[in-house]
């Protein structure tokens, strides 16, 4: 059993792992996110996944009690986006985002993409991302080792074709592509609608990007600083594509769908020179 706490973090965050640690069912509290990754600001929160064996009782509702601003506003037992718990430390103003999540769950998602090889549509790899890159806070025993040594394996190629075969039709070619949904929304002047497509095209696009250097997907935040950083492999001229491709979408004009249509093209000329498109 270990316990341990990043670096110049705050007391209340060590309180927060200590309670976590004294509960039986805890197998394992891990950082991950903006604050393991380098790219934390001063308002960054700390993003902590916390592992189950089993359900943790009253101690999440406890901990907030004790530790959390009263001041501030709270959440405990959040469903938006999985088990979660969102409260401000009362020291210190810093968010926590507590993420509870199944000893089991963390073992599917290394299965789902390193045997199984399942891709979806866009963000394939980031929970991979966030298991390899956790930094453990408290382990009960050899499990979370064990399942970070798992995610420390190569970059499966038969996952990358697949990453590629499932979104690179709809970026244009699907009849419900995308490319084809926003050409829909422009026709209706349909302004939300069409910056919505837009959002799950680029998606798409920069998950089969991410696919190609065999990088794992970083999450939706500073990710033309990722691409820029980590893929040697680009389209000629991405990063000024996609700024051009923003600002005019939210004018829901054509030229949303030319930006869209050179885009691919580029893509596709990368994606045939890699051997992953029919020449």
């Amino acid at each position: 059993m270990s316990t341990s706490a990043p670096d110049g973090s705050l007391p209340a965050l060590t309180e927060v792992v200590r309670c976590l640690a004294a509960t039986p069912s805890v197998a394992a509290v891990a950082l991950v996110g903006s604050r393991v990754a380098g790219g934390a600001d001063p308002g960054s929160d700390f993003d902590i996944f916390v592992y189950m064996r089993d359900d943790v009782g009253e101690v999440r509702s406890r901990m907030a009690d004790d530790l959390a601003d009263p001041a501030a506003w709270r959440s405990v037992g959040e469903t938006a986006f999985g088990d979660g718990d969102v409260w401000r430390l009362r020291d210190s103003g810093d968010w926590l985002d507590l993420m509870y999540w199944p000893t089991a769950w963390g073992e599917g998602q290394l299965r789902r993409v390193l045997v199984e090889h399942t891709a979806s549509m866009g963000y394939s790899t980031a929970f991979w991302r966030s298991i390899r890159d956790a930094r453990p806070l408290y382990e009960r025993d050899g499990w979370h080792a064990e399942l970070q040594a798992r995610a420390r394996q190569p970059y499966p190629e038969p996952l990358c074709r697949n990453i590629v075969r499932l979104n690179h039709p709809y970026l244009r070619d699907h009849p419900f592509s995308y490319r084809h949904q926003a050409a829909k929304a422009i026709e209706r002047h349909d302004i939300v609608s069409v910056n919505h497509r837009v959002a799950a095209w680029l998606a798409s696009y920069v998950d089969i990007v991410f696919a190609i250097n065999h990088v794992l997907h970083p999450g939706e935040k500073r990710l033309l600083e990722h691409l820029a950083r980590e893929c040697p492999i680009l389209p000629d001229g991405l990063a000024s594509s996609v700024d051009r491709l923003v600002r005019v979408a939210g004018r829901a004009e054509p030229a949303v769908l030319d930006d869209m249509d050179r885009m691919v093209d580029g893509l596709e000329c990368v994606l045939r020179r890699e051997g992953l498109l029919p020449a």
